[in-house]
């Protein structure tokens, strides 16, 4: 499963909320995305009868957000979470650059991680890995 980021949404105000957790970890855990990073998000928790059950997700989810779609609650904290941890995913660049482009080429070596480096007569491919907010930054080098 190609993913940088799982969102895993679950009705809080559900009695069998913390089962149904278990349900769909188990199923992502099948399809061999158990290891993904994944934002667990509390939805309606305007409609909790109980805080004690919110308390309880709340403990052993300490990074979760918590919303109401229904009532707009958390959704600019939903949005700002989604903005850092896109940021903060490692994305694969494959770049054919020229010898001039040193400064890219510097660059990516010191911000992200070089997989495979190729040389010929008029250019360098670099395969490398960094966070998408690092690659992002390389756009300030095109258009010099």
């Amino acid at each position: 499963m190609e993913a940088d980021l799982l969102i895993h949404v679950v009705d809080a105000s559900h009695p069998q909320a913390r089962k149904q957790i278990d349900a769909v970890m188990e199923v992502l855990g099948e399809l061999g995305a158990g290891d993904k990073p994944t934002l667990m998000v509390f939805n309606k928790i305007d409609r909790i009868k109980d805080e004690s059950q919110l308390d309880l997700l709340r403990i052993e989810f300490p990074e979760s957000v918590e919303i109401s779609a229904l009532k707009g609650i958390g959704l600019e904290e939903l949005k700002n979470r989604l903005a850092d941890e896109m940021a903060r995913s490692e994305i694969t660049l494959n770049l054919k650059l020229s010898y001039a482009d040193g400064k890219i080429i510097n660059y990516v070596h010191e911000h992200g991680t070089v997989l495979k480096r190729e040389y010929s007569e008029n250019h360098v491919l670099l395969k490398a890995r960094m966070t998408r907010s690092e690659a992002m930054k390389l756009r300030r080098f095109a258009g010099r």
